[in-house]
């Protein structure tokens, strides 16, 4: 036997949870899943397959619409919005600076 080693990666919870519901589905577990995803990428240099088959739809919930920037919709409009206040704050001089290089600030607006 060849020794073994451990792959540990990070995901997203609800990812995860549908990944873990497929593969027990398709009757295998992560793990297996991942060991062959692995020996096919190995063996064919390639990322391998589609796996499909007349197997539950996983997916409970749709997945959000992306904006051009690939961000979900409601994700980027806060972005903008903060953007947005941080923009009129500065148009105000209602701002600190972060010296480069220091541990001390100048604000922009002496009091």
């Amino acid at each position: 036997m060849m020794a073994q080693a451990t792959l540990s990666v990070r995901l997203d919870s609800t990812d995860k949870q549908y990944f873990e519901e497929f593969c027990k589905a398709a009757g295998m577990s992560i793990s297996t899943a991942i060991n062959v995803f692995v020996k096919s990428v190995i063996k064919n240099q390639r990322i391998p397959f589609d796996i499909t088959g007349n197997l539950p739809v996983l997916q409970k919930e749709p997945l959000p619409t992306l904006t051009e920037n690939g961000m979900p919709h409601a994700e980027e409009a806060d972005i903008l919005r903060a953007y947005e206040e941080v923009k009129a704050d500065v148009a105000k001089g209602d701002y600190e600076v972060w010296q480069p290089g220091t541990f001390t600030k100048s604000s922009t607006n002496p009091s």
